[in-house]
Protein backbone atom coordinates (compact mmCIF):
# COMPACT_ATOMS: atom_id res chain seq x y z
CA UNK A 1 0.00 0.00 0.00
CA UNK A 2 1.57 3.34 -0.95
CA UNK A 3 2.04 5.93 1.77
CA UNK A 4 0.43 9.33 1.84
CA UNK A 5 2.54 12.48 2.15
CA UNK A 6 0.86 14.67 4.77
CA UNK A 7 3.31 17.56 4.72
CA UNK A 8 6.61 18.58 3.20
CA UNK A 9 9.25 21.03 4.40
CA UNK A 10 12.52 22.29 2.98
CA UNK A 11 15.23 21.55 5.53
CA UNK A 12 17.54 24.45 6.36
CA UNK A 13 20.65 22.25 6.39
CA UNK A 14 21.98 18.72 6.78
CA UNK A 15 20.98 18.44 10.48
CA UNK A 16 17.48 18.91 11.86
CA UNK A 17 15.88 18.29 15.27
CA UNK A 18 12.55 16.49 15.25
CA UNK A 19 10.11 15.33 17.91
CA UNK A 20 6.94 13.35 18.41
CA UNK A 21 4.49 14.46 21.11
CA UNK A 22 1.82 11.98 22.18
CA UNK A 23 -1.31 12.55 24.23
CA UNK A 24 -2.94 9.63 26.03
CA UNK A 25 -4.99 11.84 28.39
CA UNK A 26 -8.70 10.94 28.55
CA UNK A 27 -8.24 8.47 25.66
CA UNK A 28 -7.14 11.20 23.23
CA UNK A 29 -4.47 8.80 21.87
CA UNK A 30 -2.85 11.16 19.37
CA UNK A 31 0.65 11.83 18.06
CA UNK A 32 1.96 15.10 16.62
CA UNK A 33 5.22 15.59 14.77
CA UNK A 34 7.35 18.76 14.81
CA UNK A 35 10.75 20.06 13.78
CA UNK A 36 12.86 22.79 15.36
CA UNK A 37 13.15 25.88 13.18
CA UNK A 38 15.79 27.91 14.97
CA UNK A 39 14.42 28.40 18.49
CA UNK A 40 10.81 27.31 18.00
CA UNK A 41 9.08 24.05 17.19
CA UNK A 42 6.88 23.93 14.07
CA UNK A 43 4.25 21.27 13.47
CA UNK A 44 4.70 18.88 10.55
CA UNK A 45 1.59 17.25 9.12
CA UNK A 46 -1.67 16.67 10.93
CA UNK A 47 -2.41 15.30 14.38
CA UNK A 48 -2.41 11.52 13.98
CA UNK A 49 -4.96 9.33 15.78
CA UNK A 50 -3.44 6.22 17.39
CA UNK A 51 -5.59 3.10 17.39
CA UNK A 52 -5.52 0.25 19.88
CA UNK A 53 -6.86 -3.15 18.84
CA UNK A 54 -7.95 -5.67 21.43
CA UNK A 55 -7.57 -8.82 19.28
CA UNK A 56 -3.80 -8.79 19.94
CA UNK A 57 -2.89 -5.84 22.15
CA UNK A 58 0.66 -4.62 21.68
CA UNK A 59 0.13 -0.91 22.23
CA UNK A 60 0.78 1.84 19.75
CA UNK A 61 4.21 2.20 18.24
CA UNK A 62 5.63 5.27 16.61
CA UNK A 63 9.00 6.21 15.29
CA UNK A 64 11.12 8.42 13.10
CA UNK A 65 12.48 7.37 9.73
CA UNK A 66 14.08 8.80 6.62
CA UNK A 67 12.58 7.99 3.24
CA UNK A 68 14.26 9.09 0.00
CA UNK A 69 11.71 10.28 -2.57
CA UNK A 70 13.92 11.52 -5.41
CA UNK A 71 17.06 9.37 -5.51
CA UNK A 72 18.51 6.29 -3.86
CA UNK A 73 20.82 6.82 -0.92
CA UNK A 74 21.30 9.16 1.97
CA UNK A 75 21.29 8.48 5.67
CA UNK A 76 19.53 9.46 8.85
CA UNK A 77 21.05 9.35 12.31
CA UNK A 78 18.68 9.64 15.27
CA UNK A 79 20.30 10.46 18.63
CA UNK A 80 19.35 11.92 21.97
CA UNK A 81 16.06 10.02 22.27
CA UNK A 82 14.34 11.39 25.37
CA UNK A 83 11.06 10.13 26.81
CA UNK A 84 9.08 12.45 29.12
CA UNK A 85 5.99 11.35 30.97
Amino acid sequence: MPGKIMDRIALPGPVVRVRISVNFTDMMDTAEFAWKNGKRWEAVGERHKLYFRLDHFTGCRFGLAMYATQETGGEAVFTDFVYHE
